[in-house]
């Protein structure tokens, strides 16, 4: 990790990581796993894996704008940072819309329902149908593909954010800029906290739809911007965040420990009804618990030296790197595949389908006879085959759709 343009290797163990997290929460509430294991309420909290992510992105596409102003140099165009945005997105998202609509279904109703899906507006507050049975709702067919609309909507505002903050902070010591930037992300966080309060308390009709939406989770991109900075600061300027946080990076093990603790803690609240869902008042408390367990797990991999350490090595590997580098289709793939996985091992699961969604009148556990089969077993199959989708999509779509374009556009 040297120089403006440093390479993080470990983070993309994290996304594998992190994957494999998301996973198994999902097929854990599929199979009733959360329900009727011991070791449920731990799975329930594999969901820390997504403000994971969010704090990985606020790191890695804030860090090169706070670089430039903590250095006095020019942000770079708007334009390459959207073209490069969305070549590592779009074709694959596009691509899983399209296979999973074709190949296993999406209860997608209406041509205007397909293209809200197609350009991710629930993302930007514009209704979206998905059906099951007659029932109908607000969310995108493909489900986990919320998470993609937030990460888009973060896209399209951070370049217009870095500019602001470069003319605000022009001309100031070099200092000055570094505390200015650091109160920036202090305000991006208390925005997104105040917002996941004031939906919470307040409880609006529109609370559960506010869950596609940026401003629900801007403080866990804040995280990895504050971190970001402290990273990007030159050695001139490291301070002492910057040398407390490569002291703590330099002990792996007591940062995982950290992070573990505070996921322990979050065991012992009960878990969510539904993945990443709201529960209540436990929903603020919960993301701002993992916000700071997320900083203290990623540390190892954000400071100091990368090659340091048995547990850098590890995540620095070769195996963990493949997983995090095709995770965005793992991502895209995974749940479509736990159902499929499901409909081949679960005895008479095509009637349990069409009973959940047609429930009879007066059964109301009727629409969860679905929630069943072997956790274990789906979880495993269901790893495999999208890892194995995942590695294909990802060489003959990912790869080429982020190299499109670039001896134009250097």
């Amino acid at each position: 990790m040297t120089g403006d343009r440093p390479h993080f290797p470990c983070l993309d163990a994290y996304r594998g990581i992190g994957m494999t997290m998301v996973l198994c929460n999902h097929a854990a509430y599929s199979t009733g796993f959360i329900q009727q294991s011991a070791l449920g309420p731990i799975v329930a909290r594999f969901d820390l894996s997504v403000p994971m992510f969010f704090v990985i992105s606020g790191f890695l596409l804030f860090r090169p704008y706070a670089r430039a102003i903590l250095t006095d140099r020019p942000l770079g165009g708007a334009g390459r940072f959207y073209r490069r945005r969305a070549q590592r997105i779009l074709p694959s998202y596009w691509l899983a819309l399209a296979g999973i609509g074709a190949l296993l279904g999406l209860a997608i109703p209406t041509l205007r329902d397909w293209i809200g899906n197609i350009l991710l507006l629930p993302a930007f507050g514009v209704p979206v149908q998905v059906c099951s049975g007659a029932t109908c709702h607000q969310a995108y067919g493909i489900t986990q593909a919320w998470s993609i609309g937030v990460e888009a909507t973060f896209y399209l505002l951070l370049p217009p954010f870095a500019a602001l903050l470069a003319r605000t902070l022009a001309r100031r010591p070099a200092p000055s800029r570094r505390a200015g930037l650091l109160l920036a992300c202090a305000g991006l966080y208390g925005v997104g906290a105040g917002f996941r309060i004031a939906v919470v308390a307040a409880a609006p009709p529109w609370a559960r739809t506010s869950l596609l939406w940026l401003p629900m989770f801007l403080d866990l991109f804040a995280v990895g911007m504050a971190l970001a900075v402290i990273s990007a600061a030159p050695a001139e300027l490291g301070g002492r965040l910057r040398r407390a946080a490569e002291r703590a990076a330099d002990h792996p093990a007591l940062c995982w420990l950290a992070a573990g603790v505070l996921f322990a803690v979050m065991t012992r609240f009960a878990p969510p009804a539904e993945p990443f869902g709201l529960n209540g008042r436990e929903y603020v408390p919960r993301q701002f618990v993992y916000g700071i367990a997320s900083a203290a797990w990623l540390l190892p991999a954000m400071f100091g030296d990368q090659a340091a350490g048995r547990l850098r090595r590890v995540l620095a590997s070769r195996p963990l790197v493949h997983l995090g580098a095709v995770s965005l289709s793992f991502y895209l793939w995974h749940l479509a595949l736990v159902e499929q996985v499901k409909a081949w091992t679960v005895p008479d699961y095509a009637a349990l389908r069409a009973a959940a969604a047609n429930p009879q009148p007066g059964n109301p556990l009727g629409g969860l006879e679905t929630f069943t089969g072997n956790f274990w077993l789906v979880a495993g199959l269901t790893w495999l085959l999208s890892l194995a989708v995942a590695t294909v999509l990802h060489r003959t779509v990912e790869l080429p759709g982020m190299r499109f374009g670039e001896r134009a556009h250097p």
